[in-house]
């Protein structure tokens, strides 16, 4: 059917007509070795096939295009493939971003809850001293005697004076705990605590001993050698010096809590230790012979029992 056409037409068109299927039959041929696969090799079309009119040239060549579209189609698969996994790792990077910034986030609310917790009991713990103090002050004042708060107070600035000056071991020793604490060296940290107090205990007995034996040169810092209430302020100081050992102890056992992270246990002690002076100090004012000069055996009295349970926390 195909040759008696062909031979119907006139040389150049069956010239034409060879030259266009000789094209087809190289670009189709070129498709077919492209896209053929080596487990399932592919025929190539021949003159034979247009001769013989076995198979339909068309449908062989329509073959090789679909053919070609799969291919293209695989490989258009095969490229999106690495695309696919970028895009994936692109959700993991956002997702461990996201984890991150998550994980930030509870270790910023974790910090908050430490500093607070911290925080409060320590600033509580802080405000204790001063109210204590006012309520001495008071009990000084109903006494009426302006001599008395007048010495009361130049005697409590010169025993501060000398307790800050010799108050620098608790400042070392809450570093030096909080480094060997969060090593969990717990030996050495006990080392380093039971060192500083017993460097506390020196430095505070030489203090003791310089306000008791010397107590007006110690007093020259804030009165005049022949001011009036001189008469009640040496004696106001050389009782309150004996309470400088247990108040450096107790300082120190404050800042190995605190090295610790634990602020509640020095507040729990300081609130117990001024409950003690606040009860004792109109007992000592008026009913002893003490007079201004007893509230100080009741700051003892505090600062003595702070001191032992300071030590007695810390052994355990």
């Amino acid at each position: 059917m195909i040759e008696k056409r062909f031979l119907k037409l006139n040389n150049s068109q069956q010239i034409l007509v060879l030259t266009i299927f000789l094209l087809a039959i190289k670009e189709v041929n070129s498709l077919a070795l492209k896209t053929r696969s080596p487990h399932t090799p592919s025929r190539l079309v021949g003159w034979s096939d247009f001769k013989s009119n076995k198979s339909s040239c068309t449908d062989i060549i329509h073959e090789r295009i679909d053919s070609h579209s799969q291919s293209n189609n695989l490989q258009s698969l095969k490229t999106a493939v690495p695309v696919s996994q970028t895009q994936t790792i692109a959700i993991m990077e956002g997702n461990k971003k996201t984890s991150m910034k998550d994980d930030q986030h509870r270790k910023k609310i974790t910090t908050n809850q430490l500093i607070l917790q911290t925080a409060v009991p320590a600033m509580m713990n802080l405000a204790i001293a001063p109210l204590v103090s006012s309520v001495e002050t008071m009990w000084i004042g109903r006494m009426g005697d302006a001599l008395a708060l007048a010495g009361q107070s130049a005697a409590s600035t010169a025993f501060l004076t000398c307790f800050y000056f010799l108050s620098f071991l608790p400042t070392i020793a809450a570093p030096m705990v909080a480094s060997s604490f969060g090593a969990g060296k717990h030996d050495e940290t006990r080392k380093k605590i039971s060192e500083t107090l017993s460097m506390c205990n020196i430095l505070g007995l030489l203090g003791m001993l310089l306000m008791t034996l010397q107590p007006r040169f110690v007093l020259r810092m804030v009165l005049a050698a022949d001011a009036p209430a001189m008469t009640v302020a040496i004696p106001y100081l050389r009782l309150r010096a004996l309470s400088m050992i247990p108040a450096l102890v107790t300082a120190t056992g404050f800042a190995a809590f605190r090295g610790t992270l634990d602020t509640k246990t020095p507040l729990k002690i300081s609130a117990g230790a001024s409950v003690i002076k606040l009860l004792l100090d109109p007992l000592f004012i008026f009913k002893s012979p003490f007079l201004a000069a007893g509230a100080t055996l009741a700051t003892f009295c505090s600062e003595v029992f702070a001191s032992i349970m300071n030590v007695v926390t810390l052994s355990k």
